[in-house]
């Protein structure tokens, strides 16, 4: 019992001081400083072969079909391109695809977590309906999360969303480096 509320006390405790990512008109940034589009987690003590190993490990066992959506340059880099379908909600009835790309970047004790890319589609009506940060798009039926002229936003509710995604997308992967348990069998 005491090791399970340690876990839990523990995980309370990163959620509150692990590094997040805002989403702005020109694309995400750290939280804590703006003009960063990256976050970095830091992992004292471990080496970058070991943060490699845990966070590739933990995506092959969180994924179906893990060879499909990781690349990854051997212990310096792991870019992961997942799709969420029916993932970031507009209306009741109305739900974007997120076809998205997350990349990582290891060092001894520490991980880069670089701004997420992402794509946001639905179709309606037979027409595509594209979500944009600013509609700087071709596509014909566009949605914008941010007024271009003034950069208030619009569409509150899908930049929360967005926001939550890849923050829990993120805090998932630093808590797979801080489990130090290896899976009994």
């Amino acid at each position: 019992m005491r090791k399970h509320l340690f876990i839990l006390l523990s995980m309370i405790c990163f959620l509150h001081t692990s590094a997040q990512f805002t989403l702005t008109q020109d694309g995400f940034v750290a939280t804590n400083n703006t003009s960063k589009n990256y976050i970095i987690y830091h992992c004292d003590g471990k080496t970058q072969a070991e943060l490699y190993r845990k966070v590739l490990l933990a995506m092959n066992a969180s994924y179906k079909s893990p060879y499909d959506i990781i690349s990854e340059v051997p212990e310096e880099i792991i870019t992961l391109r997942g799709i969420q379908n029916h993932k970031i909600q507009l209306a009741r009835s109305e739900f974007f695809d997120l076809h998205y790309n997350l990349t990582l970047r290891f060092k001894d004790n520490k991980i880069r977590i670089d701004r997420p890319s992402f794509e946001c589609f639905f179709t309606k009506n037979g027409d595509r309906v594209t979500l944009t940060l600013t509609r700087k798009s071709t596509e014909p039926i566009l949605l914008r999360i941010f007024n271009p002229n003034n950069g208030n936003v619009e569409l509150d509710k899908v930049k929360s969303q967005l926001e939550s995604f890849f923050n829990d997308l993120c805090n998932q992967i630093k808590l797979s480096i801080e489990n130090n348990e290896e899976p009994d069998w």
